[in-house]
């Protein structure tokens, strides 16, 4: 009975081996043969995958040129928006007829090219017109101001002028009735 155990017990390990060997090497000849077909289509797999690859580096190249783009494209905007901001300290610092030209010139301008910024360039404008408006109104004030002022010293000039013409004549003839 033992001896028949024993005889079992290796006949099942050399079946098992046998078993064994045979699974790997048909693992093996799973593997090769995998390798063979994976090689057959690596090929074109790298090629297709490097076309698409290309694509999608063009692709991003382009969206980002179009970002570029439109990036610079509002910046322009909001610059053009910027300098009509910048009229009023042009206005504070020019003379009343400059300062007219430069309210013509916001008077007559047109709100082209803003396109999505039209409502804040026509908002801007109307605020740096108003207060354009308000400096040159303020610069003919000082204007007329120091014409008055002006004239008020020539007036005073040349009433001290005529005094001194009218005592100079009394001085005169009071030199000349001094002396007969």
């Amino acid at each position: 009975a033992a001896m028949a155990l024993v005889k079992a017990r290796t006949t099942i390990e050399r079946v098992g081996k046998a078993a064994r060997e045979d699974a790997t090497a048909f693992s093996k000849a799973v593997i090769a043969e995998e390798k063979s077909l994976v090689s057959i289509t690596a090929a074109e797999e790298a090629r297709l995958l490097a076309l698409r690859n290309a694509w999608d580096e063009a692709r991003a190249a382009e969206k980002a040129e179009a970002e570029r783009v439109e990036c610079e494209r509002i910046t322009k905007i909001h610059l053009r928006i910027a300098d009509i901001r910048a009229v009023v300290g042009l206005a504070n610092a020019a003379k009343t007829v400059e300062c007219n030209e430069l309210l013509d010139r916001l008077i007559a301008f047109k709100l082209d090219g803003f396109e999505e910024f039209s409502d804040e360039a026509a908002t801007v404008l109307a605020e740096t017109t108003a207060n354009v408006s308000k400096i040159y109104d303020a610069k003919v004030a000082e204007d007329a101001e120091r014409a008055r002022i002006r004239a008020e010293q020539e007036a005073e000039r040349m009433r001290l002028a005529a005094e001194r013409a009218e005592l100079d004549r009394l001085r005169a003839e009071q030199a000349a009735a001094q002396a007969k």
